[in-house]
């Protein structure tokens, strides 16, 4: 088989320019020039990927000069199509303008769907690098892996609501302010809010905090990749105790789990919603926190379960014994305490069962004025899931009770009877 002579890859079905004309360099990312995974050119063959970094490089000669005979054509390209810098070069500007394409029509595409994600992922990815990638230890509570973190950029529904309040709130921000002061704690390895940001606007200042070193690497080489270090910072750091240098106009934090389990946004929320300007504002803007009960599965049936690229979500609505009702509700001006409840179950049928927890959202309002919420099955930070540590009810027991700080593990959180 064929290799491509830029980058080495194989091409299954190599085809030649001449045969089909001019190549349409856009014809080929829609799809439209299926017949070939490559082509034949005076240089050897290229890959359809490579396509455009060879098409540069013969722009680029000719138009330094225009009457070279068609040997030193070929020279000249090769040596160019053979330099990684010049590779290196293009395969960036181009990701840069596809990116920004992509992002300059996001209002048309809401709701988002998967597979306007998966190209949004992957244009953002981290470029070849000879830096070694720092690697993962053991991982302390509430912290993702980089694989976990990007692939929640994937759970469509929850990063749509995100992206769709984030922007309408930049919107309305910029209007008024010669900058905007934006802080993103939890970027994970994909920063998506500080680029869309930095795309979106000039007047952006993103500083996204990152506490896992490998994905702070990976997010610090993505920004870099793509020119945005003059408007986006990352800062290997613990959000939950982080000071910025500036008051913030927009904070954004998504480092939660349904009913506030595991991971710290309430903690980090506590830290830095003090130090966003008066005039300023948050993403969520409002977090609750539900609580119900079912009966172990292996009495009632396994649930359905709503594919995710974060894990299967279970459905739970005919498992309830009890609706769920609201035990606790964070917002800005209230982000103290612990989650603190009781449960009737004075009617419940003796047995044993689990406490379930859920979580409600109130992201802002998009560009049309219209709420934007998360909750039931849109995602797991939503969706109820079973507490693992069962109770047990008898012809006695009146209320099931249950206290946890937000954050908590999940195997550490024990309800108790009454």
């Amino acid at each position: 088989m064929a290799k491509c002579v830029i980058r080495g890859e194989t091409i299954e079905h190599p085809g030649s320019r001449q045969d089909l004309g001019k190549v349409d360099i856009s014809g080929i990312d829609k799809g439209e020039v299926f017949e070939t995974d490559g082509f034949n050119t005076q240089n050897g063959p290229i890959c359809k990927k490579c396509t455009p970094i060879y098409d540069e490089a013969l722009a680029r000669v000719e138009s330094a000069d225009p009457f070279l005979s068609p040997k030193k054509l070929r020279k000249a390209v090769k040596e160019l199509i053979e330099d990684p810098a010049f590779v290196a070069e293009v395969i960036r500007d181009r990701t840069r303008t596809e990116l920004e394409q992509a992002v300059s029509n996001i209002e048309l595409q809401f709701p988002l769907e998967k597979q306007f994600l998966l190209h949004l992922r992957g244009l953002i990815k981290p470029p070849e690098t000879s830096s070694p990638p720092v690697t993962d230890t053991t991982l302390p509570q509430g912290m993702l892996s980089p694989d976990e973190a990007s692939a929640c950029l994937l759970d469509e529904e929850r990063s749509s609501a995100f992206i769709e309040a984030f922007l309408a709130k930049l919107k309305k921000l910029e209007k008024d302010r010669e900058s905007v002061e934006i802080v993103d704690a939890g970027c994970g390895p994909i920063p998506i809010f500080g680029i869309l940001a930095a795309i979106r606007s000039p007047k952006a200042k993103v500083t996204c905090l990152e506490i896992n070193p490998a994905s702070a690497q990976m997010a610090e080489e993505i920004i870099k990749y793509l020119g945005l270090e003059d408007q986006v910072k990352v800062v290997l750091t613990d959000a939950t105790t982080y000071k910025h240098n500036s008051k913030i106009d927009l904070l954004i934090s998504e480092t939660m789990y349904a009913g506030l389990i595991n991971e710290p946004q309430i903690q980090i929320m506590r830290n830095l919603v003090p130090q966003v300007r008066q005039t300023g504002t948050i993403i969520p803007e409002e977090i609750t926190v539900e609580a119900s009960l079912i009966p172990p599965y292996d009495k009632t049936g396994f649930p359905a379960f709503k594919d995710n690229n974060t894990g299967n979500i279970p459905i739970l609505d005919k498992h309830f014994v009890l609706t769920p009702a609201t035990v606790a509700n964070y917002t800005r001006n209230q982000l103290e305490g612990p989650i603190s409840f009781e449960l009737d179950v004075s009617d419940i049928p003796d047995g044993h069962y689990h406490v379930t927890l859920g979580s409600s959202l109130r992201l802002g309002k998009n560009a049309q004025g219209e709420e934007i919420h998360l909750d039931g099955i849109a995602s797991p930070i939503t969706a109820h899931q079973p507490i693992i540590n069962r109770v047990q009810i008898s012809a006695a027991t009146k209320k099931v009770l249950l206290q946890y700080e937000p954050g908590e593990n999940l195997v550490k959180i024990h309800p108790t009877t009454t």
